[in-house]
């Protein structure tokens, strides 16, 4: 497959979102891990990832969100310690929300939860605003084989099948985010 690559910021943007609505997948750094990520509302895309990182298709993905205001557009009555807890964090967590809406039911589980994260990157944010959908985030590994802690560790037979690398320097962690749990009375469960 080829794989598109531009070196200015805004054009990987346009690219990526062109690639996005398209049912395209991206390979692209996070704040956390380098991700594999396509629109939340393709099944096809949502299929292909799950093909090249070999996952099991009952296993729902994380979406991340351009900011805390985009919750009320995909879950029904967040529960407002969601709001609280992003607000002042100063490391990232994904939430997993009960009452997900049907527009991103590709990516919630059969209890109809599903997990978001507000992305702090500028490129993400801008990106995921021009999407309407929240972007897919997985980590850019084979299932069951250890996350790849940068570009040069991930496994070429995925670098080869996704349709657009976005090579920007961004400072990560390089560990998986936080999972945390809120039901619907705002009690929290720690998951990861």
């Amino acid at each position: 497959m080829f794989t598109k690559v531009s070196k200015i910021i805004d054009q990987q943007i346009i690219l990526a979102l062109e690639i996005l609505k398209n049912d395209g997948v991206i390979l692209y750094p996070t704040s956390t891990v380098w991700g594999l990520g396509c629109s939340a509302s393709s099944i096809k895309a949502i299929k292909k990832i799950r093909e090249i990182k070999k996952r099991d298709f009952n296993h729902p993905f994380i979406g991340l969100i351009d900011s805390e205001k985009s919750i009320h557009k995909y879950i029904s009555n967040a529960p407002k310690k969601a709001i609280e807890i992003i607000k002042d964090s100063t490391f990232q967590k994904t939430i997993i929300y009960p009452n997900s809406k049907k527009n991103i039911s590709n990516i919630a589980n059969q209890k109809n939860e599903a997990a978001l994260r507000v992305t702090n990157l500028p490129y993400l944010r801008k990106l995921i605003s021009m999407m309407d959908s929240p972007l897919v985030s997985t980590s850019a590994n084979i299932s069951g084989e250890k996350t790849p802690v940068n570009f040069s560790k991930i496994n070429n037979e995925i670098i080869e099948k996704v349709d657009m690398i976005i090579k920007i320097n961004v400072k990560s962690t390089n560990e998986p985010s936080n999972i945390i749990k809120i039901n619907s009375k705002g009690e929290i469960e720690e998951i990861r």
